[in-house]
C-alpha cells in the first residue's frame, strides 16, 4: 500500500513539475506564432481597409492629403524607411484620433488634425504611428486580441464583413500594451529628431491631452486608446531633451491654418464616400 502511494506521489510530482516547466517557456516566440508573413499582413490591410472605405468618407482634396503626405514623407526619408510601406489616407470625422493597420495603412483623422496646436504636434502622432507599423506592433496585436486562426481565414478570405469590422475595430479603439506604446513613442522622438522635426510640441499634445481628459474622453478618441498621458509627456520630454537636433520648418502657418480651414467643414473640400 505504501509503495503504491509513494509511486502515485511520485508520478503526480513529475506531472506538476513537466507542466511547471512548460509553463515557464514562452511559446509564443520560440515558435515565433505571433509572426503574420508580409503577405498575410498586406492582404489583411486592403481587406480592413475596404471595410473603413465602404462606410467612411474619405477625403481627397489635394492640398489636405499633400500636407498630410509631406509630412509622413518628411518622417520616412529622415529614418530610411521605405515610403511605400507607408498609405496615408484621411478620413472625414470629429473624433481626434489616429490608427495603423496591417500592411502600412495609416489612418489619420480630420477631428485630430483641427485638434492639434501645430503641424509639429501631428508629426509627432504620425510618427507614433509609424513606429507601430515598422515594430511590426499592429500585427502582434491583431494576433494577441483574435488569434492565428482568425487572422489566416481572414486573410484566405473565409471571414465575413462583421468579423472584419469587430478586427477595425479592435485596431482603432483599444490600446497596444505598455511596453510597446511606449517604444512607439521613444522611436517616434527619434523619427522626428532625424528629420529635424521639433519633438517637443509632441510631448506638449500629450500635456494637453491629460488636461483634456477629464471632460473629453469620449471625443478623444486617440487619448482613450492610449492612456497614462502625462507620464508619456514627461518621458518623451526627458528623452527629447536629451538629444542634440536642429529643427526646420515642417508647414508655413498660413498653410498650417489653411488646412486646419478645409477640415473645419468647408463647403470647398473634396470628399469621396463610397
Amino acid at each position: 500500500m505504501m509503495k503504491t502511494l509513494l509511486k502515485g506521489l511520485a508520478i503526480a510530482t513529475s506531472y506538476f513539475l513537466v507542466w511547471y516547466v512548460f509553463s515557464l517557456v514562452n511559446w509564443v516566440s520560440l515558435f515565433q506564432i505571433e509572426r503574420i508573413s508580409s503577405e498575410t499582413e498586406k492582404k489583411l490591410g486592403d481587406l480592413f481597409w475596404e471595410s473603413i472605405n465602404k462606410t467612411e468618407t474619405v477625403i481627397k482634396d489635394k492640398d489636405v492629403v499633400n500636407s498630410v503626405d509631406s509630412i509622413v514623407i518628411r518622417i520616412c526619408d529622415g529614418s530610411n524607411i521605405e515610403r511605400k510601406n507607408v498609405q496615408v489616407h484621411v478620413l472625414k470625422s470629429a473624433d481626434v484620433n489616429a490608427f495603423a493597420l496591417p500592411g502600412g495603412h495609416l489612418v489619420v483623422l480630420s477631428g485630430l488634425i483641427n485638434d492639434v496646436k501645430s503641424p509639429e504636434a501631428l508629426a509627432g502622432v504620425l510618427a507614433h504611428e509609424i513606429a507601430h507599423i515598422e515594430r511590426k506592433h499592429v500585427s502582434k496585436k491583431l494576433v494577441k486580441e483574435l488569434g492565428m486562426t482568425a487572422m489566416a481565414g481572414m486573410a484566405s478570405g473565409g471571414a465575413g464583413g462583421e468579423v472584419i469590422k469587430q478586427a477595425v475595430k479592435t485596431l482603432s479603439s483599444s490600446a497596444f500594451d505598455r511596453k510597446m506604446e511606449k517604444e512607439a513613442d521613444i522611436n517616434a522622438v527619434d523619427y522626428l529628431v532625424n528629420a529635424e522635426i521639433d519633438p517637443l510640441p509632441f510631448a506638449a499634445l500629450m500635456d494637453q491631452f491629460a488636461e483634456d481628459q477629464p471632460e473629453l474622453l469620449s471625443d478623444l478618441s486617440w487619448l482613450s486608446t492610449h492612456p497614462d498621458s502625462k507620464e508619456r509627456a514627461i518621458y518623451i520630454r526627458e528623452y527629447a531633451e536629451k538629444k542634440d537636433y536642429t529643427s526646420k520648418t515642417l508647414l508655413y502657418p498660413s498653410n498650417w491654418e489653411a488646412l486646419q480651414h478645409k477640415l473645419g467643414g468647408g463647403d470647398d473640400m473634396e470628399e469621396e464616400a463610397d
